[in-house]
């Protein structure tokens, strides 16, 4: 058994819990990062995870937090942020955090649609990049601005900001993204050489997704 207080159990890749490594190297906490390798082309829960009845949906991510066993990765992620003070002062910044990580989502899933469409030849990826991705991150950019911090809930980093950056992050979307929009190339810079996040990017896994 491992002498880790927190454990986070998924799949060797980014994927959906990329989100919770990055809160949790923000906020400094010290976690065994258990990734599932494949076996063959497939991903593969071993028996014993399946049957120790933590996975409440059946999927992982799976974080186990000082005796807590928490699924889903947003809820994972929410509550790390209420516990880390990463959730805003107010009922209204949080709301306002959610906004923010939701679009997050929002855009990661159209990149993923337009992902597994391109695997089965269909020709979107021109659609996504050239009106898609430039919609988006023309919201994200108001939003800098309107905040006027550099952040985009108040004037620290918050979930909202972790959320937002792993989604920029993403390698098809870095190379030459963020031209047009240089608050939110001035904002994953930002994000990117905070200390613990910088740590984090630097020793983290190379995987494919």
């Amino acid at each position: 058994m491992s002498t880790h207080e927190v454990r986070l159990t998924y799949f060797n890749g980014r994927g959906l819990a990329e989100d919770v490594r990055l809160v949790l190297a923000y906020a400094g906490v010290e976690y065994e990062d258990i990734r599932i390798e494949k076996t063959g082309d497939k991903f593969l829960l071993d028996d014993a995870l399946k049957q120790s009845g933590a996975l409440v949906f059946g999927q992982v991510p799976l974080l186990e937090y000082h005796g807590l066993k928490l699924v889903q990765s947003m809820a994972i992620c929410r509550f790390l942020a209420r516990t880390y003070d990463l959730y805003g002062a107010t009922v209204e910044e949080s709301a306002l955090i959610d906004v923010v990580v939701e679009g997050a989502n929002d855009l990661r899933g159209k990149w993923y649609t337009m992902n597994s469409a391109k695997e089965h030849k269909e020709p979107i990826d021109a659609e996504f990049y050239e009106k898609t991705l430039p919609l988006w991150l023309g919201h994200f950019e108001k939003l800098l601005a309107a905040s006027g911090t550099g952040y985009f809930v108040g004037s620290k980093i918050t979930f909202a900001d972790i959320a937002a950056f792993n989604v920029f992050d993403l390698k098809p979307l870095r190379a030459g993204s963020f031209h047009a929009f240089p608050l939110i190339n001035a904002f994953s810079k930002n994000i990117a050489s905070e200390p613990k996040i910088a740590a984090w990017l630097a020793k983290r896994p190379l995987t494919k997704w």
